[in-house]
């Protein structure tokens, strides 16, 4: 009782040790135990047999979409399908700042008199910006041998980080010379 959670009082450990019953056989909790644990392995494998599957399908969706999402480096079918189910019909915008304004990838300006102030806004949809910002971490990320997987990216990120130190902003919307 000595070494106990320190948000447990003695009182509260003494109850909770008075509940339980030490002469009572544990050969009923030891054989729901592997019962439950046998269940678990069965319902643990089933999930990743419909994973397996599940990926199939998705792969073959993108493939036969009209987004080449996947020629692009860095990005797998997942990520291209965060993409598609993220804008939907691209058709809908006329231009790449359209689509970066529905991101919330664009910065807004502000003005007030004479001075002008850029920022990003949490505007926009949220989950499209995420994959934008996933998509980044994996253009300017490396390899586990420490090749850059993408050097223009990985360039123009270390440069952009020297002109200014907006690290958070950048890592969404780099663009390249």
């Amino acid at each position: 009782m000595k070494k106990q959670a320190k948000s447990i009082s003695n009182d509260k450990a003494s109850h909770i040790l008075s509940l339980v019953n030490k002469d009572k056989s544990q050969v009923i909790s030891t054989e729901t135990r592997k019962s439950l644990i046998s269940m678990l392995i069965k319902q643990l494998k089933l999930i990743s047999q419909n994973l397996v599957e599940i990926n199939h399908l998705l792969k073959k969706s993108v493939e036969s979409s009209q987004y080449k999402l996947t020629t692009m480096p860095n990005i797998d079918f997942k990520l291209a399908a965060l993409f598609i189910s993220n804008i939907k019909n691209i058709d809908r915008f006329d231009s790449a700042d359209q689509l970066a304004c529905y991101a919330g990838l664009a910065p807004v300006e502000y003005s007030s008199g004479k001075s002008q102030k850029s920022t990003s806004k949490k505007y926009g949809c949220r989950d499209l910006n995420n994959v934008f910002y996933i998509l980044a971490l994996q253009q300017i990320g490396s390899y586990k041998n420490g090749r850059i997987k993408n050097p223009v990216a990985y360039n123009y990120y270390q440069k952009s980080l020297k002109k200014a130190n907006l690290k958070k902003q950048l890592l969404p919307v780099y663009k390249e010379d």
